[in-house]
């Protein structure tokens, strides 16, 4: 009789750990969307000229980085400068937001590019024109909380 109680109870905790992390993926996948979302805001965000042809807007972006900047600055989280140039389209078009639980339990989120460039575009000139981390790192107190919600301090 004994066996079967801890048997049961056994059951019920896998069920409400199984239940968490399902929880926890969700919050990841939603903040990899927002930070996909964000990243296309400063990448792709262009001004019509008069003759119709579409300019990068350098004041818009950069509205846009010191709003994000002072939005996180009491995160622990690097600052946001001027994105790096989207020349071709090809790099922004191939940023991809990631989320899951690993097989050992951990859950995460982030960007990441098929391109072999795009860690170029990130991290030269001492990394002042990286979208991709800052982006990520802004969301990571947020997410921290919300898995600190789901699974207890």
């Amino acid at each position: 009789m004994a066996v079967d109680g801890v048997d049961k109870a056994i059951r019920k905790i896998k069920a409400a750990l199984d239940e968490k992390e399902k929880e926890a993926s969700q919050l990841a996948h939603e903040l990899s969307m927002r930070a996909l979302v964000t990243f296309k805001q400063h990448q792709l965000y262009k001004q019509q000229e008069g003759n119709g042809t579409q300019v990068e807007d350098t004041e818009k972006k950069k509205d846009i980085a010191r709003e994000y900047a002072d939005r996180h600055r009491d995160k622990a989280t690097s600052t946001m400068g001027i994105p790096w140039k989207n020349r071709s389209s090809q790099a922004v078009r191939n940023i991809f937001a990631d989320s899951g639980v690993t097989e050992d339990g951990h859950v995460f989120f982030n960007l990441h590019s098929s391109l072999s460039y795009v860690v170029y575009l990130e991290l030269a000139n001492h990394q002042k024109h990286a979208v991709l981390n800052p982006i990520v790192r802004g969301l990571a107190p947020e997410f921290l909380e919300g898995l600190r919600k789901i699974y207890g301090s």
